[in-house]
């Protein structure tokens, strides 16, 4: 009788109706995925191929240093249109720098002379190894006057510059520069620019 017959377990599986069902084949993501590669790649080439609107503009640059006639001149970012920024933006980023050097004065801060080298006045700005840039008294002094003066000044200031052996590539083709930034991996980038576009300068 019916109700003496055994449940039936799974059937076996060369007994199952129809193949297993497969997982779904996600090929909306690796479309878009795709795409957006293909929109990254496009970017980077049509930014890398210099245009021609791209060289009048770096040409214009390559005077666009001025000597400050006043300290607060000084006070002022790097010139250039190195991050895209309009006169604007330069000028209100420059505004906020001289405040700054305001408010630094108002709270004591002087100047170094015994930072001797002064590079700002022929680069056209201050940085914070700058003699002109304003620092707390306390500055004014080493760590230990005796001992450096004992070893030949070995605890002294900073240069106000960048060191000679750190150089900045140059080409004359696309009127182009290419500035080594140590620790950003800026020193596997030279292999792919001399690929890319040929015959680059060293320059200090």
């Amino acid at each position: 009788r019916a109700e003496n017959t055994p449940p039936r377990g799974p059937p076996p599986l060369g007994e199952r109706e129809g193949p297993p069902k497969k997982k779904p084949f996600r090929a909306g993501i690796i479309v878009a995925a795709l795409a957006l590669a293909g929109v990254a790649v496009g970017a980077v080439t049509s930014y890398a191929n210099p245009a021609k609107a791209a060289e009048a503009n770096l040409m214009k640059q390559e005077s666009c240093k001025k000597t400050p006639q006043t300290e607060q001149g000084y006070y002022t970012c790097p010139p250039g249109n190195y991050l895209g920024h309009t006169a604007a933006d330069q000028e209100e980023r420059n505004s906020r720098l001289r405040s700054l050097h305001e408010k630094l004065r108002a709270k004591g801060y002087v100047h170094n002379d015994r930072e001797t080298s002064n590079s700002y006045e022929t680069r056209g700005f201050a940085t914070y190894e700058s003699s002109m840039w304003l620092k707390p008294e306390e500055c004014l002094t080493l760590p230990d006057e005796t001992w450096s003066a004992e070893n030949g000044g070995y605890l002294n200031y900073k240069e106000d510059n960048s060191p000679t052996y750190i150089t900045k590539m140059i080409n004359d083709e696309y009127k182009m520069e290419f500035h080594l930034n140590w620790k950003v991996a800026s020193t596997s980038f030279p292999s792919y620019l001399w690929c890319e576009y040929g015959t680059w300068n060293d320059v200090s």
